[in-house]
């Protein structure tokens, strides 16, 4: 029975079937040399006695042992059985919880950004809020231009009006004391 162990008898399927792995996650453990195997053509077999001390190594030590349901013998020709193997399906359950937790990982990392991003999002809305609120009760630049243009318009008809006033008042003056001059000479004329 030793040189049977030594052979490579089992197929991908049987391997994968035995460790309760898929297609591809075997074809990763060959890729990284975790199990022996030679290919000849296009039939890949795997070494048997590798195969048994891939699935004991990776398998963690069951705390409550449950019995394991019986799987169907494979049909195929040349297949060993299936048999019990609990310790291969924890190998599979250990990597799937591996897994989700590192999808759990990206999952929260992911979420925390985007709550970093809401919440600066948040304070730039609410910035834009004052910005408008600033700008309602603020005077816009147009009207307070045009505000400054009547108010100088204003300011200079005034200035006109006080010039002319003051026109007016010196006018007055002098004809004030023109007549004032003319009625003091008449007075002298008639009094010499």
């Amino acid at each position: 029975m030793s040189a049977l162990k030594n052979l490579f008898t089992v197929t991908r399927e049987d391997a994968a079937a035995q460790l309760s792995v898929s297609l591809r996650t075997l074809d990763r453990y060959l890729k990284r040399g975790k199990l022996k195997s030679k290919s000849d053509d296009r039939v890949v077999l795997i070494h048997s006695q590798s195969l048994a001390d891939f699935a004991k190594k990776f398998s963690p030590p069951a705390k409550n042992p449950t019995p394991a349901k019986k799987k169907k013998k494979s049909s195929r020709k040349g297949s060993t059985p299936l048999g019990e193997m609990p310790a291969a399906e924890a190998v599979e359950v250990s990597s799937e919880a591996i897994e989700e937790k590192v999808f759990r990982e990206l999952y929260d990392e992911a979420n925390k950004d985007l709550k970093s991003k809401q919440e600066k999002l948040e304070a730039a809305s609410f910035r834009v809020g004052q910005l408008e609120a600033q700008l309602k009760n603020s005077v816009p630049l147009l009207e307070h231009k045009k505000k400054e243009e009547e108010l100088g318009r204003e300011s200079s008809r005034l200035k006109e009006k006080l010039v002319v006033a003051i026109l007016k008042n010196w006018v007055f003056l002098g004809f004030a004391i023109v007549a004032a001059l003319v009625a003091g000479v008449f007075g002298f004329l008639l009094f010499v």
